[in-house]
């Protein structure tokens, strides 16, 4: 009897409390012409949180950045799944999916640029992990203002992400009061008639060039370029290191010249970690892009933060961005402003014999 008793004290004894794993909803461009982009973030947040039982991750394909897509992903997401964290690839998307991460009190962390001009009470629900249009436009400025172009033909998609660079990098070439002017050229995505393009660009007497489109886009420019014999200065944005691209499509890229986020040094040893990682997990032949080591160092810190808030809020998760850095990880060091906007020291590279090279720092 005292035994049996002593048995069924045991079974209404409370069970400890488990806690349950936070669902991070991951809307990206995982098909269409930047999926190669969208892939490598995804994996990014992938290495991160392996094997992390208290994150349960949700992927939604965005496809080319197309806006309904994604707000449809985030409204399904926070709606079915309670998610209340969303890391997000396009700034078209991020853009239409801020309002409903305001009015729910939601985390974004952008895995893609951030415009860098968000304001209050939208700023709030947002964290960039991996930079800004107007800090690359700043940089994009300086090196138009070092050449002393006085007329940059800007060929990009017609779209939300590339206006704010062309603001960007209007806004800062007068803040440097430098001579040039960007002469602006939208294009449709689907667009591939560059001969035209490229004729209007001669007559307006462009003498450098700046191109943001996609892959099988840029390639074809520079195709047309080339068989128009326009010796222009070519630049782009951060975007082209790509491992999109074959060896053959580098060698006809060769010589353009672009601003890039300054990673850790090859021999850090974080960034020796992760790459060891990257490449036992996808393939020794496999590259990640820049956006594959911000995602990667951010959802670390995110995982952090999900121990250190008990509560586990998007505001604590938030507020530990912006108080406990600065951080040091395989993307270098960068840091946290009061609006949720990351700090990250700019090197100008060049594409030479086949590879993505650094000239000099830019800042």
């Amino acid at each position: 009897m005292r035994i049996s008793a002593l048995f069924t004290g045991l079974l209404v004894l409370p069970a400890l409390a488990v806690a349950e794993p936070v669902n991070v909803g991951a809307i990206l461009p995982l098909s269409g012409d930047m999926a190669s982009w969208g892939v490598n973030v995804r994996r990014g947040v992938d290495l991160a949180a392996k094997n992390d039982p208290n994150i349960v991750t949700l992927y939604e394909d965005e496809g080319f950045c197309n806006t309904a897509r994604a707000l449809n992903a985030a409204n399904d997401l926070v709606a079915r799944r309670g998610t209340r964290f969303l890391v997000t690839g396009c700034l078209n998307g991020t853009k239409v999916i801020t309002p409903l991460a305001t009015r729910e009190k939601l985390l974004i962390l952008s895995g893609g640029l951030l415009s860098g001009e968000e304001k209050q009470p939208d700023v709030s629900s947002l964290l960039s992990l991996s930079g800004q249009i107007a800090s690359e436009g700043a940089e994009l400025a300086k090196l138009v203002a070092q050449k002393g172009h006085s007329k940059v033909a800007f060929v990009r998609y017609d779209d939300e992400f590339t206006s704010a660079v062309y603001h960007s990098l209007t806004r800062s070439l007068i803040e440097q009061r430098a001579k040039g002017v960007v002469l602006d050229f939208p294009i449709a995505s689907d667009f591939m008639d560059f001969s035209s393009v490229l004729t209007r660009v001669r007559q307006q007497g462009a003498d450098a060039l700046l191109v943001y489109v996609g892959e099988k886009q840029l390639l074809t420019l520079i195709k047309r370029r080339n068989e128009l014999g326009l010796k222009l200065v070519t630049y782009s944005g951060y975007v082209i290191e790509s491992n999109g691209f074959t060896d053959a499509d580098r060698k006809l890229l060769e010589g353009i010249v672009y601003a890039y986020p300054e990673l850790a040094a090859p021999e850090d040893p974080a960034r020796i970690d992760f790459e060891r990682k990257y490449q036992a997990e996808y393939g020794a032949t496999e590259r990640p892009n820049s956006n594959t080591y911000f995602v990667y160092d951010g959802i670390n810190i995110f995982r952090k933060a999900l121990e250190y808030c008990a509560e586990k809020s998007p505001k604590c998760v938030r507020d530990y961005f912006l108080t406990k850095g600065p951080f040091r990880g395989a993307s270098g060091d960068f840091s946290y402003t009061e609006s949720g906007f990351v700090n990250r020291r700019f090197v100008v590279k060049t594409i030479r014999n086949g590879a993505f090279v650094p000239l000099f720092p830019a800042t």
